[in-house]
């Protein structure tokens, strides 16, 4: 009992790490291309 309760609480807390990494990476940037590996080439140029 107490193993499936620890595997339930690692596994939703990676989840939840996931979660807010995939937030960060995708839906929380104030220009479209803010991450974009192409755009930050270009600028380096600049």
């Amino acid at each position: 009992m107490m193993q499936t309760i620890l595997v339930i609480i690692t596994v939703l807390s990676a989840l939840l790490y996931l979660g807010v990494k995939a937030y960060k990476a995708f839906f929380s940037k104030k220009n479209s291309c803010e991450g974009c590996a192409f755009s930050k080439t270009v600028e380096d140029l600049k």
